[in-house]
């Protein structure tokens, strides 16, 4: 489905919630209803992000707000962005990738940088090969407590810049560094998703990333902050108090 299409679809969805709302306002009034000036449609995006470790090689990406990655030792990070209870997402690009929090020589001058390959400024360039390996396995998606993606290849979201240049054989923490080249944060490592994936924060949202080999060889380092972490982020809709909780008969959509 173009995206045009994808937005049309989700615009008739929520008119046929208004339509829901009023029914409920006027027929029950011990439902507790925002009423339609409270529902707003925005351009949104969420973000969830997993600590990883050599010991495994399966991961849970929750995206509602209530509920911290269990890697990520129980709390939500900086650099996530969660579903509210009370609000709808409607997903249409999803990217995967990692972000190195410190390097093997003590420079976290890259962790706000999101790879889409295995980089090569990173640990000396000594296990950019082994790396790969986070790019080699599959993904599920489940949403509202249905499954929606059995199995998604990891794959799909791997861009390799044409001229990774300068990759250096040894590493100071003192020399300015180019992050990256030839990337670029509207498209690199993004992939359509089609039909759009609607969420709904009243329900259980999550991703779960499985490895097909295991971790323990790749070189992730064990130091406390400076791990690496895999990165999923969904660009799309936010509707904001759309989610079921907020009025009764939604579920019938």
């Amino acid at each position: 489905m173009p995206q045009g299409q994808q937005y049309d679809a989700t615009i008739k969805m929520l008119m046929r919630q208004n339509e829901l709302i009023r029914a409920a306002n006027k027929s029950n009034a011990k439902y507790y209803t925002p009423g339609e000036n409270a529902m707003t449609v925005s351009q949104g995006y969420l973000e969830s992000e997993c600590k990883l470790v050599s010991t495994t090689s399966a991961y849970q990406f929750n995206f509602n707000d209530t509920k911290a990655n269990i890697t990520n030792g129980g709390a939500i990070t900086v650099n996530e962005e969660r579903l509210a209870l009370q609000n709808m997402f409607v997903g249409f690009e999803i990217f995967y990738g990692l972000r190195i929090q410190q390097t093997n020589g003590g420079s976290g001058v890259f962790k706000d940088q999101l790879f889409t390959h295995p980089p090569g400024q990173v640990n000396s360039g000594s296990n950019t090969d082994t790396l790969a390996a986070l790019w080699n396995g599959n993904y599920a998606f489940q949403a509202n407590n249905q499954p929606v993606t059995v199995a998604a290849d990891l794959w799909r979201h791997y861009e390799n810049p044409t001229t990774q240049y300068p990759v250096y054989g040894t590493l100071s923490t003192s020399a300015l560094y180019p992050v990256n080249d030839e990337q670029y944060g509207s498209t690199s490592g993004w992939y359509p998703v089609v039909p759009g994936w609607i969420m709904d924060g009243a329900f259980n949202n999550v991703i779960n990333v499985n490895f097909n080999n295991s971790l323990s060889g790749i070189g992730l380092p064990t130091a406390a902050g400076s791990e690496y972490r895999a990165v999923i982020i969904m660009r799309g809709m936010l509707c904001q108090n759309c989610s079921e909780i907020m009025v009764s008969g939604l579920s019938q959509i």
